[in-house]
């Protein structure tokens, strides 16, 4: 086990959730940018002004964040060459955008690809609950989508990031993204102590 990987898990163990999501995702440098703050504060300027959003709203979150994957599934896989950049954006304006938008359009997924018909209906049964949109399969429909895309595909293009895809996932407030990344790491405790709390 690498020692990132245990400092990781270790903190996971010992620390409340809130905790380690203040410690790990939103007071730090993310790994990707490799401890250069300055590099990091430029690039999420950039970005926010693509974005038309305050930059103080962007948070990288994911293997890009803390340098291993806290996915379940992916058993703490080391961030790598083609790992995807994972971004949260909190912004009530364009969530509230978004979902009028799948709200009010249902009845255009049937025109929609299987992967877009499947985001779509995960929306409807539980990511909405959460107060977040997953952009990355149905970015291009939303009402803002022609300005984020090309914002993400600008940002990939950074150094640092090294062309790797820059994913946003939106959320309604800051309670709804602390909630949906405290409750994952709440999952994940319990599942390297058995469940036991």
């Amino acid at each position: 086990m690498s020692a990132l990987r245990q400092a990781i898990v270790s903190d996971i163990e010992n620390l409340p959730p809130p905790d380690f999501i203040a410690k790990h995702l939103f007071d730090r440098c993310p790994y990707v940018f490799k401890d250069d703050r300055d590099s990091f504060v430029s690039w999420k300027n950039k970005l926010s002004a693509g974005l038309e959003v305050d930059s103080a709203s962007i948070t990288i979150i994911g293997s890009s964040s803390l340098g291993i994957s806290l996915n379940p599934h992916k058993s703490f896989k080391h961030f790598d060459q083609n790992s995807d950049v994972d971004v949260a954006v909190v912004s009530t304006f364009h969530f509230q955008s978004a979902w009028r938008y799948l709200r009010n359009n249902g009845k255009i997924r049937h025109k929609l690809n299987r992967k877009q018909r499947t985001s779509w209906e995960e929306h409807e049964k539980g990511k909405v609950f959460w107060g977040m949109i997953a952009t990355d399969v149905l970015i291009s429909l939303m009402p803002f989508g022609p300005a984020w895309v090309k914002a993400l595909s600008d940002a990939s293009q950074d150094p640092l990031i090294g062309g790797r895809l820059v994913n946003v996932r939106l959320y309604n407030d800051y309670e709804s993204l602390r909630s949906y990344q405290t409750h994952g790491v709440q999952g994940l405790r319990q599942k390297i102590l058995g469940g036991i709390e």
